[in-house]
């Protein structure tokens, strides 16, 4: 498995790429809008040996991971003559991580192909382990492979770029590892002001050392990887839900909600106690609100939790929590008992 490297000078940055960029017959930088406007040309002026490179530009959105803007990449570099050691670079926040990471796991059959995420959530989660894919039929990452970038360079000084939005949604992963893993790194997360992030190198580090352990234990995901799905059922079904009604919602956000229902239904189910979930809600009440969607019935919700890729013998499997800092996964939950925490939870 290939562990990221923490970022701590500008140097270091370029003497990393340096070297690959030396080895490689053509150098192509997949990014978006955004990170074009706002992030690309730093990293130009901080690695002029980049200069040269072919930009291929997304638009911004979870609308660019799709089998249509896959095909355009792989077109691109079929005429511009990339061949097998041809170097991309995936510069950007989790789109472009993992349809970067899906684009080079399949162009020739695998080219090599590194991750320099710039957003939060790129950072400690889409970035590391090896994930990478498309949304497909209205289903999010329903199409994609396991495959190891080169390697993934972590520089925090790019967050200082990101509104505050963006920086939640990372923050919801970051959340997100240290319920299922530390207590305390829970009281050390919830008290950290987001403002701060892009100088809490170590704190980010923690969280990739947490993904990348979990990780190298299962790396395809048959086991203790499923933890790190805390939050993801229902998120990943409210996500779909508003992208395939043009109303999207940020992956984070979705996490977060998640979370909240599913925090919800660790308590029903006698595996957590009042008080934790108490603590859990307030805090995550603190960095998503409720107020700026209008939420689906749960029978809308059907259809996605119906593809969830935990599902096994047809049947939903959860992760839930025993307390702050512990999780168990492959719950099997009635649907009944979930459809009616999640109507509470939305007329709550």
């Amino acid at each position: 498995m290939t562990e990221a490297q923490l970022i701590t000078s500008p140097e270091q940055l370029c003497s990393e790429l340096d070297l690959r960029v030396s080895a490689a017959s053509a150098v192509y930088i997949l990014t978006d809008s955004e990170v074009a406007a706002h992030c690309l040309p730093v990293l130009l002026q901080k690695v002029p040996s980049l200069s040269k490179a072919d930009i291929i530009e997304i638009e911004q959105g979870e609308y660019s991971k799709s089998i249509e803007i896959a095909s355009h990449i792989w077109l691109h570099l079929l005429e511009n003559h990339a061949d097998r050691k041809s170097l991309l670079l995936n510069f950007g926040g989790g789109v472009v991580t993992d349809l970067g990471g899906f684009i080079g796991a399949t162009y020739k059959r695998g080219i090599p192909y590194i991750h320099i995420p710039t957003s939060l959530l790129a950072m400690v989660d889409a970035a590391i382990g090896g994930k990478n894919g498309i949304d497909h039929g209205g289903i999010k990452n329903s199409i994609g492979t396991f495959s190891d970038p080169d390697t993934v360079l972590i520089d925090p000084s790019f967050l200082s770029t990101l509104p505050e939005k963006e920086l939640r949604c990372g923050f919801a992963e970051m959340l997100k590892h240290s319920l299922i893993t530390d207590a305390a790194l829970w009281s050390e997360t919830k008290r950290c002001r987001l403002q701060e992030l892009s100088n809490r190198g170590s704190l980010i580090a923690k969280n990739i050392s947490i993904k990348e352990k979990i990780v190298r234990t299962d790396p395809l995901e048959r086991g203790n990887r499923q933890l790190l799905n805390f939050g993801h059922t229902i998120g990943h079904a409210l996500e779909s839900f508003f992208i395939e009604n043009n109303t999207p919602m940020s992956h984070g956000e979705a996490v977060g909600y998640g979370m909240m229902v599913e925090t919800l239904l660790s308590e029903n189910c006698g595996s957590l106690n009042t008080a934790a979930t108490a603590e859990i809600l307030e805090t995550l009440n603190l960095f998503f609100s409720r107020s700026a969607f209008v939420f689906p019935r749960f029978d809308a919700l059907l259809p996605y939790l119906s593809n969830d890729k935990k599902n096994s013998e047809g049947k939903n499997r959860w992760v839930l929590l025993r307390n702050i800092g512990q999780a168990e996964a492959g719950v099997e939950i009635s649907e009944e008992s979930v459809e009616k925490i999640y109507t509470q939870w939305v007329s709550g």
